[in-house]
């Protein structure tokens, strides 16, 4: 790197105000080193130039990609409502569900209540039939009889009047 500092002349001007010579030395060493290290050269500003105009693309990128984002997350907020009131609705329909369950539940309670009175109610009428065709073979048997008495009944009355009448 190029210095604009001279050294030798600080030195003199050092020694010649007084100062020691190894102090003056020093001096100027620690000024050159200072002033070669922490100066800007025209290169160092041309690549901090460059690095600033790429900083600057990169920084307008990031906007643009903020502003996408910033859509996005506009829309997600959108989104977000429209599945809010979606949860509201079918929250409410979890609720009436739910009534209809005890509903139904009730409704079946009283179902089974039904069906065990229509079981007692076969029972008791399988009773009935059990005992109406006891009966029904005790009187058929009786009926026969009966029917028979009556048969020879009809059949005797018509031999009688057969011979009040004569036809025989």
């Amino acid at each position: 790197m190029l210095s604009l500092f001279d050294t030798l002349a600080y030195t003199r001007r050092l020694k010649t105000a007084g100062v020691d010579g190894a102090q003056a030395e020093a001096f100027a060493d620690a000024l050159q080193v200072a002033f070669h290290e922490g100066v800007a050269t025209k290169s160092d500003i041309g690549g901090v130039r460059a690095d600033t105009a790429i900083l600057k693309s990169d920084t307008g990128n990031l906007k643009e990609g903020v502003t996408e984002i910033k859509a996005d997350v506009a829309v997600l907020k959108e989104d977000v409502v429209v599945l809010k009131t979606d949860v509201a609705v079918l929250k409410a329909d979890v609720a009436v569900l739910k009534e209809d369950v005890v509903v139904l539940k009730t409704d079946v309670a009283v179902l089974k209540a039904d069906v065990a009175v229509l079981k007692e109610d076969v029972a008791v009428l399988k009773t009935d039939v059990a005992v109406l065709k006891a009966d029904n073979a005790r009187h058929g048997a009786k009926l026969n009889v009966l029917q028979w008495a009556v048969g020879l009944h009809a059949l005797l009355s018509l031999a009688m009047a057969a011979r009040l009448f004569g036809a025989f």
